[in-house]
């Protein structure tokens, strides 16, 4: 994305003197599959869409070069600046249930999360919907006292249990 501030100026001033000169810029640059921007009060956004395959680290490389050979900018305009947007929005939606317990459904789907991980350009897999696993422990008084043992040394106990990955 690339986003020009302009104070004060004025929706069509934006669009007309920053937004069609970065889209004029940015056009021929290899790899740009389309071109949409957005022109408000003293803000220019003009985002360019890639190619599937295109290199993204080259392709801002050249757009920000293509935009920093823009002559003709109103003097009152900031730099522009040159971004990636990576946006992260579910492509596949997948839902599993069944009449079985939260912790069976949490061992079911662990190898097919892995399955999905393990796709080529498949960049997250998050499943929703389950509840952490919560563990409540009753502490038998007696045995406390029998061993000398305090609630803190229990907890202390279980707390070190856990960092070490075995709870």
């Amino acid at each position: 994305m690339v986003t020009t501030i302009y104070p004060g100026a004025s929706p069509e001033d934006v669009e007309e003197l920053l937004a069609v000169k970065v889209e004029d810029a940015i056009d021929p640059v290899d790899g740009v599959e389309s071109i949409e921007s957005i022109s408000q009060e003293g803000i220019s956004q003009v985002s360019a869409f890639l190619r599937q395959g295109t290199d993204v680290t080259r392709a801002l490389q050249d757009i920000d070069r293509a935009v920093s050979q823009i002559t003709g900018l109103p003097a009152d305009a900031e730099e522009s600046t040159v971004s990636e947007i990576k946006t992260q929005f579910p492509v596949i939606t997948l839902s599993i249930y069944g009449d079985i317990s939260e912790l069976a459904m949490k061992d079911l789907i662990r190898p097919i999360k892995r399955e999905m991980e393990a796709i080529p350009g498949v960049a997250n897999v998050r499943p929703s919907g389950l509840r952490e696993v919560e563990w409540q422990i009753e502490v038998d008084p007696e045995a406390v006292l029998r061993y000398g043992l305090t609630l803190g040394h229990v907890a202390d106990a279980l707390a070190a249990h856990s960092r070490r990955g075995c709870a």
